[in-house]
């Protein structure tokens, strides 16, 4: 618990996961299924860790198999009832596997229908560029009806585009019907962080939304570490292997929980 924490007035709960309150969300990103018989494996891991939800990087797990199954993963996890963000990154913002966007979204809708994660990934140019816009549109309808969690999501590995670009871009995603806002960007020098914790406080203040925010690389560690001071509601870890430069692994990040729970 953050006693510091920017939260919400209201917390907003997605089946189970509860966003805006003092709490701070851990997330373990499932980027191979190497060494292990099946995903219950994981799930058990995950849970004597401390891990409140896992990000099924389907990009990454397609890579290491090309005929993996989404029902091999998914199916397993809504048995078990162990909450999942499923994520299909592009590879415009940071996935793995080279595949047309239009079989990607098509693939997305596929896994909202038959699966229902607890929280689904979309890119926010998918919402945006007026080619996708049946995609977009199919996507936001069936995550409402299925009461799927959206996080409408910004990623720029290069850099951190000014505080202006980055609270549009928060307003961008809400206004596309997000659930809860996601910004991520590359940290070049400690400017880059306090740019993002300004963006994540205010984006919090006016928006009154579930936020995720972080900064990328070595420098952006920092950033991950203070951003949930400011408002962003949901920490990814490096419990077994990382989805992006800069995670932190889950034993410092818990460390720091508690520091901040005992100030």
């Amino acid at each position: 618990m953050f006693a510091l924490r920017y939260t919400l007035e209201k917390a907003v709960n997605v089946h189970g996961i509860v966003f805006g309150d003092n709490n701070v969300i851990i997330a373990a990103p499932v980027i191979s299924l190497k060494g292990f018989n099946d995903i219950s494996e994981i799930v058990n891991i995950a849970k004597e860790k401390g891990i409140h939800i896992l990000e099924i990087r389907y990009d990454y797990l397609l890579m290491e198999n090309k005929d993996l199954s989404p029902s091999n993963i998914l199916l397993q996890l809504n048995n078990l009832g162990f909450p999942y963000i499923f994520t299909f990154r592009s590879p415009r913002e940071g996935g793995v596997y080279e595949i047309p966007d239009h079989l990607r979204l098509k693939m997305i809708l596929d896994i909202i229908v038959k699966y229902k994660p607890t929280i689904l990934d979309v890119e926010l140019y998918v919402f945006k560029d007026p080619e996708m816009r049946y995609y977009a549109s199919s996507i936001l309808k069936y995550s409402k009806d299925e009461g799927i969690g959206l996080i409408v999501s910004y990623h720029d590995f290069n850099n951190t585009p000014d505080y202006d670009t980055l609270y549009r871009i928060g307003e961008e995603e809400a206004a596309v019907g997000a659930d809860i806002l996601k910004i991520a960007t590359m940290a070049r020098d400690f400017s880059d962080i306090i740019t993002m914790l300004r963006v994540t406080h205010d984006l919090r203040a006016k928006l009154r939304k579930p936020l995720i925010t972080l900064t990328m690389g070595e420098r952006g560690k920092v950033g991950r570490v203070l951003t949930p001071i400011f408002g962003s509601d949901l920490v990814f870890v490096d419990l077994m292997g990382k989805s992006a430069s800069g995670q932190i692994p889950l034993s410092h990040m818990l460390d720091f929980v508690r520091i901040m729970g005992e100030l």
